[in-house]
């Protein structure tokens, strides 16, 4: 988030960017790469060149190659008294594709648990601490309200974390009750690293940010920029394409996307808010105090109470990866016994209250795509929503199976 500043040319103070050195690159190279999208045109237009954008950008960016998985992320004791006068962490190094469970906690859990250990140990001036999640944490919730509290679990998510790294002792059927209660193995991943948090963080100003679906930006650096295209953006790529025109959704459902822009915003705004204010209404459950029961992973709400919305919360609109992992710090095997401070929790999504629905959704898409139709299309864009799926599979048959097995007959 931090780098949107960067890109307004606004910064103030300075910025550590920990990245991971990939093979034959190092963090700064790969800070330089990441100068060269779109997402800086207008800076670098203002600087007048890509050499003037990278020597500002270096200059406000201090890159600090690290693991979030070793110990200390494997820096030196001289970088990490640097980062004793970091004020704001922006926890967003969580990676959200993964086929194993064991690699997603692996992954973020270990990750955030030694964040946590370095920023409690070293940061003595941090007034934020922010924690980029998901909004699919609490999916036994999905037909009502779902609040901005940590929700009690029914079972103990450090037996999980345990069993997750022993891989061997388990057979892959050992999480299958808890993998089909959650949409994908990084909400599954996300939940676990939010009770870690919660459970040690003592003094640390805690908050955590749920986001859904992240598509397009919507105003800001410019409409429509996105990195690369994520599952729902693939889909409205494929509209425009006309390589897809049915689809088994109901009109009226709520599609779960909000803007990268209004993410970014939730998260500075978030950080600024914990910042400044005391939210002593905001309450805490710690995810131990329930009997453990691992036959299914169910929540169950705990008492209403008075959650304090920042001053922006009109931006809420409500092959397996392999590889060695190094050596790590010991884990936290078990909660605290106390959390003094409160956490704050905001979510980021569409919701009831404004809803942005498929129907709405798909048809303003098609008519862009009718005003504007791509070069490289192979029809017209056209679709159909059919909300039953029978029926969906019923049109599917004879819309294209029975042609297709037709034009293979006639082409022997």
């Amino acid at each position: 988030p931090t780098l949107t500043n960067v890109s307004n040319g606004s910064t103030d103070g300075r910025i550590f960017l920990l990245i991971r050195p990939q093979e034959n690159e190092s963090g700064v190279h790969r800070l330089v790469a990441l100068l060269k999208s779109p997402l800086f045109d207008a800076l670098r237009e203002r600087l007048g060149s890509q050499g003037a954008l990278e020597s500002y950008a270096l200059s406000v960016v201090a890159v600090v190659e690290g693991d979030l998985r070793q110990a200390n992320f494997g820096v030196s004791a001289a970088v990490l008294r640097q980062l004793e006068s970091v004020e704001v962490i922006f926890h967003c190094a969580s990676p959200s594709q993964f086929s194993s469970l064991e690699v997603a906690v692996s992954s973020n859990v270990q990750g955030s648990e030694e964040l946590l250990r370095v920023a409690k140990r070293t940061m003595s001036s941090l007034s934020a601490f922010v924690y980029l999640s998901s909004a699919y944490v609490s999916p036994s919730l999905s037909n009502s309200p779902i609040e901005e509290r940590l929700y009690p679990l029914s079972f103990d998510p450090y037996k999980v974390i345990r069993q997750c790294r022993n891989p061997g002792v388990l057979k892959g059927k050992s999480f299958r009750h808890l993998q089909s209660a959650y949409p994908s193995n990084h909400a599954i991943a996300c939940m676990l690293t939010e009770h870690v948090l919660v459970d040690h963080k003592e003094h640390i100003p805690l908050a955590i940010v749920r986001v859904s679906l992240v598509g397009p930006t919507y105003r800001l650096p410019f409409p429509g920029w996105i990195e690369s295209p994520t599952a729902v953006s693939s889909l409205f790529l494929n509209v425009g394409q006309g390589l897809v025109h049915l689809l088994p959704t109901d009109p009226n459902s709520i599609v779960d996307i909000v803007p990268a822009d209004f993410a970014v915003s939730q998260l500075l705004c978030t950080a600024a808010f914990i910042s400044t204010r005391t939210h002593t209404s905001v309450s805490t459950y710690s995810s131990i105090r329930r009997p453990a029961s691992e036959s299914r992973a169910s929540f169950h709400p705990p008492p209403s109470s008075t959650i304090p919305l920042p001053p922006t919360s009109s931006l809420s609109l409500s092959h397996t990866p392999t590889f060695t992992l190094p050596k790590a710090p010991p884990s936290f095997s078990t909660p605290s016994a106390t959390s003094p401070t409160p956490v704050f929790i905001s979510h980021c999504a569409t919701s009831s209250s404004h809803p942005l629905r498929w129907g709405y959704a798909m048809q303003t898409a098609v008519g862009y795509w009718q005003q504007h139709p791509p070069k490289s299309a192979i029809s017209p864009s056209s679709l159909t929503l059919v909300p039953s799926y029978p029926y969906f599979r019923r049109e599917f048959l004879f819309r294209y199976q029975v042609p297709t097995r037709l034009y293979s007959s006639l082409a022997r």
